[in-house]
């Protein structure tokens, strides 16, 4: 019954250990996955903004030559 108590003391031990291991792991790959969504966000708004410049500069270029 000792050991048998011990035994059961150390698998739920070990079972909190990788409940606790699984929890922070699981912490790192939500953070992981809200930077990289950050970042690809933040490359779309760069993206969309140098496209708006690029627009803007060739429309001036056009109303230069027409004018």
């Amino acid at each position: 019954a000792e050991l048998r108590d011990r035994v059961t003391r150390d698998v739920t031990a070990a079972r909190a250990e990788a409940q606790r291991e699984v929890q922070a792991k699981r912490e790192q790959a939500d953070a992981l996955f809200e930077e990289t969504r950050a970042k690809a966000a933040q490359a779309a708004a760069d993206f969309e903004t140098h496209l708006a410049k690029r627009r803007e500069q060739a429309e001036r270029d056009l109303a230069l030559r027409q004018a």
